[in-house]
């Protein structure tokens, strides 16, 4: 499926790189005034503004909260900028970029998401179960992280399968933190039989997905740990991606739910946990991991 969201955004984006210095001269700031107002060194500025380097989302935002600031009392002001960003568009002139009406860059951004209700319609049902159909709506429309806990979980490798079809035609790739792999190598050495198994598991896992072009591997020298690194992140990026996480491990689970509140306001973070024969099933921070009757087969016998 082709995500037509993530690609207009992109584009508005990179029209706002392209546009950036005429941008900036019709607002009557300087390299230093701008850099200052989002945040940037002056450095930084130059080098989007020379396409040294390439804008972020993050950035974007910055820039559009200066735009919509200088320019709420000046709808002339914010109609030339509004000319200027659709002409870096030279196969769709002006299609991505609303109409002058409405004055606010930001709100253009966030339109350019999918619908909600395509996307919580995975999450429908008293149990929360998402099935590798109704996972299409997830991987369509979010940045999907994976940890350690579930690449090693009994049956995970079966379900990425099953999925990997429907992330290709997305164009989207799991996220897998640096951390997290050092955790697996880290792993693999215990001298624990059980979890040695468990992150061999996960490592073979890791590189089949790796094979078929299935993951991003995302670190920075100052990531701490593991689960701080996850906690980073995502409050860092809900405000401009619509996130989700799997996972196993239901303190790390708690603290990315804990993200989701009014103070810091951004997009849902979808957080979900996987048992063989089950499926993905959305984490609930009240209720907690799978009740073991969903979990496990029963006493019935004890042969496989």
């Amino acid at each position: 499926m082709f995500d037509f969201y993530y690609q207009l955004r992109q584009k508005m984006i990179d029209s706002m790189q392209s546009s950036l210095r005429q941008v900036r001269q019709i607002l009557g700031l300087g390299v230093q005034e701008l850099s200052d107002l989002v945040g940037l060194t002056r450095q930084t500025l130059n080098n989007l503004e020379c396409k040294k380097s390439r804008m972020s989302a993050a950035q974007y935002l910055a820039v559009c909260a200066v735009i919509d600031y200088y320019t709420r009392d000046k709808p002339e002001q914010y109609a030339a900028i509004q000319t200027i960003l659709s002409l870096g568009d030279t196969e769709e002139r002006g299609t991505f970029f609303p109409s002058a009406q409405n004055s606010s860059l930001l709100k253009n951004w966030f339109l350019c998401f999918p619908d909600d209700s395509k996307i919580t319609d995975a999450f429908s049902g008293d149990k929360k179960i998402i099935s590798p159909r109704e996972f299409e709506g997830i991987a369509y429309s979010h940045k999907i992280f994976v940890d350690d806990t579930i690449l090693g979980q009994e049956g995970f490798g079966s379900w990425i399968q099953q999925v990997s079809e429907t992330m290709r035609e997305c164009g989207n790739r799991f996220l897998i933190p640096l951390k997290v792999i050092e955790n697996m190598q880290s792993g693999i050495l215990s001298s624990a039989p059980l979890s040695a198994e468990f992150y061999q598991r996960g490592m073979r896992v890791l590189t089949a997905m790796q094979q078929s072009g299935l993951i991003e591997i995302r670190g920075e020298r100052s990531d701490v740990n593991m689960i701080g690194t996850f906690v980073f992140v995502f409050a860092k990026f809900k405000h401009t991606n619509r996130l989700a996480l799997l996972t196993q491990n239901e303190k790390l689970a708690r603290q990315i739910l804990a993200l989701n509140n009014d103070v810091l306001g951004g997009f849902p973070i979808y957080v979900a946990q996987f048992a063989e024969g089950v499926g993905l099933r959305e984490w609930d921070a009240a209720a907690g991991p799978f009740p073991v009757e969903e979990a496990f087969k029963g006493w019935d016998c004890i042969e496989s």
